[in-house]
């Protein structure tokens, strides 16, 4: 008798994966969605909710049994007072229970940049969960290296609003890749129904081109009606007292300081290579849309 498929997804309520499992729901595959609150997939045909901390490696053991594949991510902790200590926990935790369940077949969502094991903010720990993972004899794992998510880009609704700046630690000029959380979720989904991945490997998803903050600010200014918004580079201790004001540690607000200056000395954008094989179809252009419904909503 032929074994049903069944995907588990890590953070089904995120940004990338509450897409994932929209997706993998209306190909009529069953999902199992690791969420903190049920609510957050009601209504979604074919997915069942398991209420639980994904950190936690006696549930996500019990989660993981029967499944195909898994998609696993590691969820932002921004107010973490060890940035590090939050992310090994994690990842630790997840290593576990693959190792304990029995599947076979993982896909984990990455960052450009994953491939570097320091300098890189907050993506540093994103590169120990790729060595964690392939530590795993016997299991297939795909690490997807996105790009920054344009969606990362809706955080300068509020100064843009209050001030009429667009402001960035990062350089205003040094272009880097941005992709649409549409286009990573796709990726992954891609992955999942057709896992042809063996051993440990990598695949990019870089969206479809580079951008520079000041094209970002233009492109995004034009969709609101407000081109004369500009680019401004952020003094760092402004703009981390900004974050720490909204919940963030000092340690992460360091991190993405630190992260800013990885992309300005282009030390992150090194480690990838666009292709057509990596480059997804969505536009800032096209995504602006999103911008300009949150812009005119919020």
């Amino acid at each position: 008798m032929k074994v049903p498929t069944m995907y588990v997804v890590i953070g089904a309520s995120g940004q990338v994966g509450r897409q994932i499992v929209s997706q993998l729901s209306a190909r009529a595959v069953h999902v199992r969605a690791i969420v903190r609150d049920a609510a957050s997939v009601a209504g979604l045909p074919h997915v069942q909710a398991a209420v639980g901390d994904a950190a936690d490696v006696a549930f996500l053991t019990q989660a993981l049994q029967g499944a195909t594949a898994l998609f696993t991510l590691t969820p932002p902790n921004f107010g973490a007072p060890s940035h590090s200590v939050a992310v090994d926990r994690f990842g630790s935790a997840v290593l576990a229970a693959i190792a304990a369940s029995g599947v076979r077949k993982v896909v984990n969502l990455s960052s450009a940049g994953a491939a570097l094991p320091a300098g890189t903010g907050p993506i540093a720990g994103l590169y120990r969960n790729e060595q964690r993972l392939n530590t795993l004899a016997d299991v297939d794992v795909l690490h997807l290296r996105a790009a920054t998510f344009m969606e990362n880009l809706l955080t300068k609704i509020g100064p843009m609003q209050q001030f009429g700046v667009f402001p960035d630690m990062a350089d205003g000029d040094v272009p880097f890749a941005m992709v649409a959380t549409a286009d990573i979720a796709s990726a992954a989904v891609q992955a999942l129904l057709q896992p042809d991945f063996t051993g440990k490997s990598v695949r990019e998803v870089l969206g479809d081109r580079d951008y520079t903050l000041r094209e970002a600010a233009a492109i995004l200014g034009q969709a609101i009606g407000r081109p004369d918004i500009p680019y401004v580079k952020a003094e760092p201790a402004d703009a981390k007292a900004t974050m720490l004001a909204h919940g963030f540690s000092q340690d992460v607000a360091d991190k993405f300081e630190e992260m800013a200056g990885a992309l300005t000395q282009r030390r992150i954008q090194s480690t990838v290579k666009r292709t057509p094989g990596n480059s997804s179809n969505t536009s800032l252009q096209a995504w602006s849309a999103v911008f300009a419904r949150a812009y005119l909503g919020h």
